[in-house]
């Protein structure tokens, strides 16, 4: 086989679904690592892995793994990216990336200092029509995209306070005018700001 050699970290549900999807892909599934033996060994059997660590660290440790999936609890993701990071490994991390922006950057910084990935498992950024919306947006078809902060209660400011959101066809990433509406960007319908067309009167 060609390309990155994998290990997983932890042994959990996700973690099934994922190594069964590297199999599928005919991807190159190195190693395991969970917090004992016995666990490692039944996984590693399940998936023909030809290596089981009894420790987190002696995964990271394999000379043999390249890139390192992250499925540990959501708690634990930041230290077990951190770690496999730390031993020179790139990390793809399942969601959610980490409790916090502090744990994100984090690791952003880390990785940038080790000129490695950390990358968070979000799989829809990548599927065909996610990259045609982008195109289309970047082409301004939809004209002048807004994003309105929605407070907790539900309710919508007026359009005067609306945000304008900066959209990229290369990146699925984009800002808003606050910290709370970059949080809910991912949750809001995209708003055009092309009036809406007027209504035809009716013959009485």
């Amino acid at each position: 086989m060609t390309g990155l050699r994998w290990g997983i970290l932890a042994t959990g549900g996700i973690a099934t679904a994922f190594a069964s999807d590297l199999r599928t892909a005919g991807l190159d599934l190195q190693a395991v690592g969970s917090r004992s033996q016995e666990s490692a060994d039944a996984f590693a059997a399940k998936f023909d892995i030809p290596r089981a660590h009894a420790s987190y660290e002696a995964l990271v440790a394999d000379p043999d793994v390249d890139i390192v999936y992250v499925s540990t609890p959501h708690p634990m993701h930041h230290a077990g990216a951190k770690l496999a990071l730390e031993n020179g490994k790139h990390v793809l991390v399942e969601k959610a990336f980490t409790l916090n922006r502090a744990e994100a950057e984090d690791l952003q910084r880390l990785a940038a200092q080790k000129g490695l990935i950390a990358m968070e498992a979000m799989w829809t950024r990548y599927l065909p029509h996610m990259v045609r919306i982008r195109e289309i947006l970047a082409a301004g078809t939809l004209g002048e995209i807004r994003c309105p902060p929605i407070r907790r209660t539900g309710s919508t400011p007026s359009s005067s306070a609306a945000g304008r959101c900066s959209i990229s066809a290369s990146t699925p990433s984009r800002s808003c005018g606050t910290s709370w509406e970059r949080r809910r960007a991912s949750r809001r319908p995209l708003v055009s700001s092309r009036p809406a067309p007027t209504p035809k009167s009716r013959p009485s």
